[in-house]
């Protein structure tokens, strides 16, 4: 068996990045596109200043931060929910507990198989 490891020191911006780029690539069912991923880093980063992420404050934040239209940001956040990457607690919505970073190392494990074509 042959082995690769990558190891990548990365400051906070970059560390949560990447996180979520290989959490999409990896883990995910439904592939989010890029803008998608940038959307849920975005929410990410500001979870601890709002109560619910899909308030009127958050979407306003979203189209001011990221340039992204109001009835655009919606169809997003429709998304997540569906995902269940936004999640419904009485009458707001946070993100999923299984979408957090708990340490300050994480490993992706990827194992590649070579199918027999013969």
């Amino acid at each position: 068996m042959q082995k690769l490891e990558v190891t990548k020191e990365l400051n906070r911006k970059d560390y949560i990045k990447e996180y979520f780029i290989n959490l999409n690539k990896y883990t995910l069912k439904s592939k989010l596109t890029d803008k998608e991923t940038e959307i849920l880093i975005y929410l990410y980063n500001i979870k601890g200043k709002f109560v619910n992420l899909i308030s009127k404050e958050v979407r306003d934040e979203i189209a001011k931060e990221l340039n992204i239209s109001k009835p655009n940001i919606s169809t997003y956040l429709k998304k997540f929910k569906e995902m269940k990457i936004l999640v419904k607690n009485k009458d707001i919505y946070t993100l999923h507990s299984n979408i957090s970073i708990k340490s300050k190392e994480i490993h992706f494990t990827t194992k590649l198989i070579l199918k027999d074509e013969g």
